[in-house]
């Protein structure tokens, strides 16, 4: 479960919370979507295949400035595998961003967005829970940084727990695995349901309220509508006594 105004992510099994973790979120201008999907599997060493709307954003300014830009990153372009590659023989001071219909990937290494691990859990938005080279975001206080994905401090537990229900006995595995260089598919025994949430109230056991800061400016509209629909005389559900 992670909920995206406080930034965290727990991993619960059988109502107690085994991990807790910091995470980066997306940013306000590339939020992370509210959804339930399914990790079906950890991806050892996964490329990233770069969404083409933040390749044209992100990247494009850069490649137009720096030909050698995609090959300094240990990026490709898929649709040039063969024969160029890293894009030597297109003149990207003509390509427009509304016009970048290239596939841009990076391959597996040290410096690759998802860093070593990533939970593979497919889902219309192509966001995931992974690792990433940047460490140090997870000391800053507001961690709303992402292009939409969920990069997660205790990755090693996070995958140990999906494989193995336990934060320890799947790490020497999962280094070996790492390792080896290459891109390795290690599949659930079980899917693991994974919630994004986004709670800016929020409870503890013992009752201790905490109110996450409302990043993404949701509660006004939300409060607008049950506002609204108490004015036009619609009773507002509760919960139950």
């Amino acid at each position: 479960m992670v909920n995206v105004p406080a930034q965290t992510l727990q991993f619960v099994s059988n109502d107690e919370v085994k991990l807790s973790s910091r995470v980066v979120v997306g940013a306000e201008r590339s939020q992370t979507p509210i959804l339930r999907t399914e990790a079906i599997a950890v991806k050892a060493n996964p490329p990233w295949n770069i969404p083409g709307d933040i390749a044209a954003r992100d990247l494009l300014p850069y490649m137009r400035r720096n030909a050698n830009y995609l090959q300094e990153r240990n990026m490709v372009l898929v649709d040039t595998l063969e024969t160029d590659p890293y894009g030597h023989q297109i003149d990207w001071s003509k390509v427009e961003p509304a016009q970048f219909f290239y596939s841009v990937r990076q391959l597996p290494g040290p410096e690759t967005g998802l860093g070593a691990l990533m939970l593979d859990m497919p889902n219309g938005f192509d966001v995931y829970l992974h690792d990433t080279p940047a460490k140090q975001l997870f000391a800053l206080d507001d961690r709303a940084l992402s292009n939409g994905c969920v990069r997660v401090q205790d990755i090693f537990e996070l995958a140990s727990l999906a494989l193995t229900h336990d934060a320890d006995a799947g790490t020497e595995p999962l280094r070996a695995a790492i390792e080896s260089g290459e891109t390795q598919f290690l599949p659930l025994n079980t899917p693991l349901p994974v919630y994004m949430l986004y709670w800016t109230a929020t409870a503890s056991p013992n009752g201790v309220m905490t109110f996450p800061a409302d990043r993404y400016d949701r509660d006004e509209a939300l409060i607008n509508a049950i506002l609204a629909r108490s004015a036009n005389g619609v009773e507002v559900a509760s919960a139950p006594q």
